[in-house]
């Protein structure tokens, strides 16, 4: 995730790029040994069960837009972008999900040649949580989630909105 009220996350542009330089199936096949999916949405379809048959859920989300892997179009971004050179960033992750830090390990590895260098910081999970609710400098994070309840509702809830209805500022790369 990325706070967006922040440079250079603010910028769709550094936004995209990251995202087309994430190679979501490769993390996906080499540390899920393939089991799962790459995600298309903050929701995943499963959680519309109740709401929907999965063959119609399927049809809808084979419509959202996506961001291809392609570096090429990744740099092309970074060269749109506010930051057009690169710049650092921190990323912490929490030692209690170490797969969480292979991911960003792996993205890390991938973003240099973008010219953002990414500073994986493993933390202990109380440190990462505390400065996560914290809602200051979030910057860019890894997060870690399974739903609380079966309803489609639960993870934009969760991760978009508080209690009195009004948005956390967020934007989410689905792995």
């Amino acid at each position: 995730s990325f706070d967006v009220s922040s440079p250079p996350w603010n910028d769709i542009h550094v936004r995209r790029a990251v995202s087309m330089a994430a190679d979501k199936r490769g993390m996906l096949n080499a540390l899920f040994k393939g089991h799962g999916e790459v995600a298309t949405s903050l929701v995943a379809p499963q959680q519309w069960g109740g709401v929907l048959p999965q063959g119609q859920v399927r049809k809808l989300y084979a419509t959202f837009p996506k961001l291809p892997y392609n570096l090429t179009l990744a740099k092309a971004e970074m060269k749109k972008s506010s930051v057009p050179n690169g710049f650092s960033a921190d990323l912490p992750y929490p030692n209690g999900v170490p797969v969480l830090g292979k991911m960003c390990l792996a993205l890390a590895q991938t973003l240099e040649q973008l010219g953002i260098k990414l500073n994986v910081k493993e933390v202990t999970t109380d440190k990462w949580l505390n400065d996560l609710y914290a809602h200051q400098n979030l910057g860019i994070q890894v997060i870690s989630f399974v739903p609380d309840y079966p309803d489609p509702i639960n993870y934009p809830f969760v991760l978009l909105g508080d209690f009195r209805g009004s948005l956390i500022t967020a934007a989410a790369i689905p792995f």
